[in-house]
């Protein structure tokens, strides 16, 4: 287990983090300048922390109160960096072959052949890396670090500058990379779908702090904070005032009241956020069998077409407010049953079970 724990006084922010990392991939995630990339930059000895720690295992990176600072070279990290940070006079395998001293020619040879097939290099070991796309240039960089049998991988937006088929694929081979090499992995990128595709865990920082870290499940779908929900995307957020009457718990907001789940609401509170994921909002057809709560009447004000789903925006019908109160998503599928394209009023429903309490 990788153990974080570290202040850094910086010109933007005092970075100021701790979180624990496992075998598997890790996505690091949150706005640009949160302090991601001087967090990796911490880990691998490219920069000193202030204060704090950094360990794997048994092994100390660094220590400020026992001054142990491990020089990059001795810390058995390899990085992935954005712009690929390939030799362009060396050829494929030449580059791959760089890092490797700790091994026979002939196992040297084994290692750079085994991972020239498995990153589909094949055909490219003596051309120069100056003269491939940035797809191969990228698969050549993870074929480098991994050739060094690095104890941990560390990498740093590497799949940002490619295009989105080429970037899937890429995605593809480093997960099949890290299942035949568990070792600690942290993924730093703002692409929230890249997160929580690739990851096991994921840490959320802002302004150099952790805001939330844990399954990547429990940061999507239960955010401990407002900041959490809304860096990823939770667009359907309500605040309002809570009762209880006949068992029946309720938050009342400025334009509907909505039943909850008793189970894990908070003690004394009166004032409550609760969030629902535009996805697990169902849409119902005015001739549904309707639910006994969270049901309203409302109409599609605006949608957004995507390659396989609808984004909907929902209004309440006599609402006398001008914006609308919902955001759902529906598959392309559903909206063609449905007749959402001839048919703008509609029933959506607020499932209590998919709605999540968080912080104010």
């Amino acid at each position: 287990m990788l153990s974080v724990n570290i202040q850094k006084k910086l010109d933007i922010f005092d970075l100021n983090i701790k979180f624990d990392v496992e075998s598997g991939l890790t996505a690091l995630f949150g706005p640009s300048g949160s302090g991601k990339s001087v967090t990796l930059k911490c880990i691998a000895g490219i920069m000193k922390p202030d204060t704090g720690w950094i360990t794997l295992g048994d092994k100390t990176y660094y220590d400020s109160a026992k001054k142990i600072n491990l020089p990059p070279q001795k810390r058995k990290v390899g990085f992935v960096f954005q712009n690929y940070a390939l030799f362009p006079h060396l050829t494929v395998a030449q580059n791959i072959a760089f890092g490797i001293t700790h091994l026979p020619k002939q196992e040297k040879q084994e290692v750079i052949s085994n991972l020239i097939k498995k990153m589909n290099l094949t055909g490219l070991e003596n051309k120069k890396t100056g003269h491939l796309s940035g797809g191969q240039q990228q698969r050549v960089a993870l074929a480098r670090t991994m050739a060094t049998q690095p104890q941990i991988l560390l990498l740093d937006e590497p799949f940002s500058a490619l295009d989105s088929t080429v970037r899937i694929k890429l995605r593809g081979q480093l997960m099949e990379l890290l299942a035949e090499n568990p070792i600690p992995a942290i993924l730093v990128t703002h692409d929230l779908n890249e997160a929580y595709s690739l990851s096991k865990k994921m840490v959320v920082i802002e302004g150099g702090k952790c805001l939330q870290q844990g399954h990547k499940d429990e940061i999507i779908y239960r955010p401990q904070n407002t900041k959490v929900a809304e860096f990823t995307r939770a667009t359907n957020i309500f605040y309002g005032t809570l009762s209880s009457e006949n068992n029946k718990v309720s938050l009342t907001t400025e334009k509907f009241s909505l039943t909850l789940k008793a189970e894990n609401l908070p003690k004394d509170a009166v004032k409550l956020q609760v969030m629902i994921r535009p996805h697990l909002i169902r849409i119902l057809p005015l001739t549904a069998c309707l639910p006994n709560s969270n049901v309203f009447l409302v109409e599609i004000v605006k949608e957004i077409r995507h390659i396989d789903s609808y984004t909907l925006f929902l209004k309440q019908k006599k609402s006398p407010f001008d914006d609308y109160d919902f955001t759902a998503k529906v598959s392309a599928q559903v909206y063609q049953d449905l007749g959402l394209d001839q048919q703008k009023d509609v029933y959506c429903y607020l499932p209590p079970e998919h709605l999540t309490l968080i912080s104010c």
